[in-house]
């Protein structure tokens, strides 16, 4: 294992120019392939501060919250509006496959 790590060692010491550019194209591959994910990870983010623009803000329902937790969502100024409605399910028309939220 040692003798590989000594060839290895003095091929990169007599092919510097070819080492070098090597070592370059590796890195410029990695920084290639981290920017495509952001470009993605940017993205999804843009769409939905749009989505948030155009539709509202975010949307959050608890099923079977304690008084005081509720005390504690009413109470909260980040909370705009709050409701105490039951969800009772959901009614689905067979015919065309319509879903209307039953509270």
């Amino acid at each position: 294992m040692k003798i590989y790590r000594k060839l290895s060692a003095l091929y990169m010491k007599k092919n510097k120019s070819r080492t070098l550019m090597m070592f370059i194209m590796v890195i410029a591959t990695v920084a290639f392939m981290i920017s495509i994910d952001m470009i993605k990870v940017s993205q999804t983010y843009n769409r939905m501060e749009a989505f948030k623009l155009a539709y509202g803000d975010y949307h959050s329902e608890y099923v079977d919250i304690s008084k005081e937790k509720l005390e504690k969502v009413a109470n909260d100024n980040r909370v705009e509006y709050r409701d105490t409605v039951q969800n009772l399910g959901f009614l689905i028309n067979k015919d065309n496959g319509t879903i209307g939220e039953l509270k």
